[in-house]
């Protein structure tokens, strides 16, 4: 639960303050590492994305076995044409 506290030195002790400081410390730290946490499940996900839907065929593998390179089909503006 968080809670709001009023920063009024004048009621608090600089004990209390000290504690209050400490935990909203704590709290930003645990905040940047569920991020950061979050940050690389994400990028395991893709990668295991990419990892499943990679293709594996007979024209890949001639591709690869001859060096071959595939011939993108331009326009005389350079766009890439496909279809």
């Amino acid at each position: 639960m968080v809670q709001v506290y009023e920063r009024n030195e004048k009621t608090l002790t600089s004990k209390q303050l000290y504690l209050i400081q400490q935990a909203e410390i704590r709290h930003e730290r645990a905040l940047k590492r569920k991020r950061r946490e979050e940050r690389i499940a994400r990028a395991k996900r893709a990668e295991r994305e990419v990892a499943k839907h990679r293709v594996n065929t007979r024209y890949f593998k001639n591709l690869v076995q001859n060096n071959l390179m595939v011939k993108v089909k331009t326009d005389q503006y350079g766009n890439v044409q496909r279809g």
